[in-house]
């Protein structure tokens, strides 16, 4: 059989030439390049990209340090974009730094990862630290890209207060991320507009809040038809949307944005909207609707093997019946056990109000 080039031959035998693996070096060094964009594409494969980032790291650890460092940086990101945040925490620590020394940048973003894997592992105090070290080793923005790793490092670092209950220090730090994304990689202001939101409602200033959510949508809005990541972004900015509307009794307006982020449980943000619900459902007292989709989020997080942001969703869903008062005998029981399960230690029947009203997920 005579074909014109590799790949219709390859198609003739039933195959296709982007199922072949890298062959050498360089073709590892050029997927690592590529790795973050493919992650920001619509219906992206985390799990394909987190063993594609892990065999580059692995073939190039030896050769090209840097990279390996870098891939395994990216592996980890994929990670956390699949739930997994004990694995991403553990790649995060797995990487040799002393191969960075030379690579501040590179070590800078692989920080930033790690700080990110940390604030979803409970590591708060720690995720502050490596968020602190990669904005003090990139130091001031020298230029768009440099930039932009400044605006997610500072943004990071925000998150870390914001998720260890330091609201007005996550202001602070997250607002300066939003101004330094409107300069340098304004796509991802939206989503950082987000997070800003998140401390103004928690920190008790709802206006602001509102404002601030009602910005990075209609900039999101204008920014998804160009970019797969900001349609990402989209559901969770309805989200946190929601929550500011229930925050301020508009029930209406908070099933509205709700009803934008999806309806897959076994995924966030939509285990994060039936957790809303389940507030919400409490307020306007209708507690059946509340029990059942609070034991949508029980059977979720009991399903889920290990400790992570998904399975500790889903508790905190079902703990909002203590809150309450609405859970029966049997109920708080299932909440003490799922809650220990969520987060990896023993919780008490005491700590349930506190933890449910910390958890920003």
């Amino acid at each position: 059989m005579r074909v014109a080039d590799l790949a219709a031959a390859l198609r003739a035998f039933g195959l296709d030439v982007a199922e072949l693996g890298p062959c050498d070096v360089d073709d590892h060094e050029a997927r690592v390049r590529r790795l973050k964009a493919e992650g920001e594409k619509d219906g992206s494969d985390f799990a394909q990209l987190a063993r594609d980032a892990w065999e580059s790291g692995a073939v190039l650890r030896e050769s090209h340090h840097h990279l390996a460092a870098k891939a395994y940086g990216c592996a980890a990101l994929f990670m956390l974009h699949l739930g997994e945040t004990s694995e991403a925490w553990a790649i995060q620590r797995g990487i040799d730094r002393n191969a960075l020394a030379g690579e501040p940048d590179i070590l800078a973003m692989v920080d930033t990862f790690a700080a990110s894997a940390a604030i979803d592992s409970g590591d708060l105090a720690g995720a502050k630290t490596l968020a602190l070290g990669a904005i003090e080793l990139l130091g001031p923005p020298r230029s768009r890209e440099h930039g932009a790793m400044v605006a997610s490092a500072r943004g990071t670092y925000g998150r870390a207060f914001l998720h260890a209950g330091e609201y007005e220090e996550a202001i602070v730090h997250l607002a300066a991320s939003v101004e330094l994304q409107e300069r340098y990689a304004a796509f991802e202001a939206a989503r950082s507009r987000g997070y800003l939101a998140t401390a103004y409602r928690h920190a008790g200033k709802l206006d602001e809040a509102r404002a601030t959510i009602a910005h990075a949508l209609e900039q999101n809005a204008r920014d998804a038809p160009k970019r797969s990541a900001s349609r990402q972004t989209a559901p969770f900015l309805h989200l946190e949307a929601g929550r500011v509307a229930l925050a301020q009794g508009n029930l209406d307006d908070a099933e509205r944005h709700l009803a934008e982020v999806g309806t897959d449980a076994a995924r966030y943000p939509d285990l994060g909207a039936d957790r809303t619900r389940v507030r919400a459902a409490l307020r306007s007292g209708d507690v059946e609707r509340a029990r059942a989709l609070a034991a949508r989020c029980a059977t979720t997080a009991s399903a889920l093997p290990r400790a992570s942001a998904l399975t500790q969703v889903g508790a905190i869903g079902f703990a909002e019946l203590i809150v309450a008062h609405a859970a029966t005998p049997e109920d708080e029981v299932r909440c003490v056990a799922l809650l220990t399960h969520a987060f990896d230690r023993i919780v008490t029947r005491e700590e349930v109000p506190v933890l449910v009203a910390a958890q920003v997920f």
